[in-house]
């Protein structure tokens, strides 16, 4: 799980995404209605942090990754075409960009195999590593 610090700065960054009318953020633990496919949700799959100096204050290194995954409806006619063009969209928008004290790195591909499959819906998951300095 990402510090408080590092999750507002993707979500900041995102509301300047042109399409997030067309596919919301979705909370993935919020009691909300999710609404039908297109939506976005961010999850926080791997942090870890390094203390990079010594004494007190010292500077601490929170280094993970944000995995970003498009859901869209099964079987949506020209759903691969929009899906891909968005990641594109997203991975440029958070590639190698300074956010408020946060530094993002490399923006893997999306990834489309089988296992995006779930019922009616099809998960398509992309993932952006970032670092985040702070003196504590």
């Amino acid at each position: 799980m990402p510090s408080k610090a590092v999750s507002d700065a993707f979500e900041a960054r995102l509301q300047s995404w042109p399409n997030l009318s067309a596919c919301p953020l979705v909370e993935i633990n919020e009691v909300s209605t999710v609404p039908k496919p297109p939506y976005l949700e961010i999850e926080w799959p791997a942090a870890v942090e390094d203390r990079m100096s010594k004494g007190k204050p010292a500077i601490y290194r929170e280094r993970g990754g944000a995995r970003f995954i498009i859901t869209v409806s099964t079987n949506m006619p020209a759903w691969k075409a929009q899906v891909l063009a968005w990641a594109d969209e997203l991975r440029d928008l958070f590639r190698s960009a300074p956010l408020g004290g946060v530094e993002t790195d490399e923006a893997s591909p999306a990834v489309i195999d089988e296992r995006n499959r779930e019922g009616t819906k099809f998960h398509v998951p992309f993932a952006v590593a970032y670092t985040y300095d702070v003196l504590k």
